[in-house]
């Protein structure tokens, strides 16, 4: 690490008196002195002159001084992140309602099978509420089906699905091609506000300039069950991810709209801060569910962080 002489130097160039640096640096004024004698036999010149008992820098004085705080900044910077990787042996993970529709909550049993030193425990809620605890460091990760938007954030993403717009086979609109003015007036079924689909959604709209409460009539469902059963029912329209209608489509109980603009395929990431240091821990579970999604013919790593 660096020597305490650069430390006395950069207090000393700003304080300009040797006994008041002492004493911020609980040292004596005789170190202080030891510290710049030290340096400047080191750089071969003096850093400070002294003119009617003003203490001034000399020309290498200030041209060392911005690169020796430098140095301090990065070793604070390297301390910073040894602490907080160092011996970390608990986890604590996120996961949206859609991906343990899809992947279920067993992979948490089975990492703690397999790493019994790591403890973890496991938040299930919507991604606009799990995403901004992980920038507030309450959470370590979050598995999500949904793009970030946030530059605090960053991403594993493992795959993606594509996201339909669906309807009943006899629905006039059936495997019709057609703008967003032309579904504007369409009865919308849509997942919660802060689903991983709708956050896909309001960014696919946004893009086209437009926005949800375009629409007039739009109702609010909980599962993609219940969305299923009321469009096999004739009662309107939905977005919602291609696995989950994937026998509907084959049995063609459901049918879809295409959009002119292609609404951009949703990832399937593993989500942490941007500024997060990594420990041990961390890396072990970011390799398991790797693993995990190896085993998922359909997926195919497509970034890292």
């Amino acid at each position: 690490m660096l020597h305490n002489s650069i430390y006395s130097f950069i207090h000393l160039a700003e304080i300009r008196n040797y006994t008041t640096t002492a004493q911020v640096l609980h040292v004596s004024q005789s170190t202080i002195s030891k510290h710049i004698q030290f340096l400047e036999k080191s750089l071969g010149n003096k850093l400070f002159t002294k003119n009617e008992n003003e203490l001034k820098l000399t020309n290498l004085g200030q041209d060392v001084l911005p690169l020796f705080r430098q140095l301090a900044t990065v070793e604070s910077q390297i301390i910073d992140h040894s602490m907080r990787i160092t011996d970390k042996t608990e986890l604590v993970l996120g996961a949206s309602h859609t991906y343990i529709e899809f992947f279920d909550s067993l992979f948490e049993l089975e990492f703690n099978e397999q790493h019994p030193n790591i403890k973890t425990s496991l938040m299930i809620n919507g991604c606009e509420q799990l995403l901004p605890m992980i920038i507030e460091d309450k959470l370590d990760f979050a598995l999500i089906t949904a793009p970030l938007t946030d530059p605090n954030l960053e991403a594993y993403t493992f795959g993606e699905f594509d996201i339909y717009l669906l309807c009943h086979p006899e629905h006039p609109l059936a495997e019709q091609t057609v703008t967003l003015q032309d579904i504007y007036n369409e009865a919308l079924i849509l997942r919660e506000s802060d689903s991983c689909i709708i956050k896909c959604i309001n960014i696919y709209l946004e893009s086209n300039n437009s926005k949800i409460q375009e629409f007039s009539n739009i109702s609010i469902n909980c599962s993609n069950k219940l969305i299923k059963q009321r469009l096999k029912a004739n009662h309107g329209i939905a977005f919602l991810f291609d696995i989950v209608v994937e026998e509907e489509l084959k049995n063609q109980d459901l049918k879809r709209i295409y959009l002119e603009n292609d609404i951009e395929p949703a990832p399937i990431s593993l989500v942490k801060a941007k500024d997060k240091a990594l420990s041990n821990a961390d890396y072990t579970f970011i390799e398991y569910i790797a693993n995990c999604y190896e085993e998922h013919s359909f997926l195919e790593p497509v970034g890292l962080f």
